[in-house]
């Protein structure tokens, strides 16, 4: 398969897994990294490599609760009060 149907593929993929994203926020997420700003320049095959390490990304990304979210942010303020009592001299 070339690398403009595996890109257009991947896209389709995205549409289904991600449908409150519209094509340009995967494009420009994707491309956010390397070369943004000269989209022209892109060739299929890089377009393609960042559609993909990108579409496994979202993969990989781990929905959490707004209050696991808040422990998380408390544990790591109070990070400096547990386990290091037994590190003092």
């Amino acid at each position: 398969m070339s690398f403009y149907k595996e890109s257009i593929k991947i896209l389709l993929e995205l549409k289904k897994s991600k449908p409150n994203y519209n094509l340009g926020k995967h494009i420009a997420t994707a491309m956010d990294t390397s070369n943004a700003n000269d989209l022209w320049g892109v060739s299929d095959k890089e377009l393609c490599k960042e559609l993909t390490n990108y579409q496994a990304e979202l993969d990989m990304d781990i929905l959490h609760h707004d209050d696991d979210i808040e422990n998380i942010i408390m544990d790591g303020k109070n990070l400096y009060k547990t386990g290091f009592d037994e590190y003092e001299d």
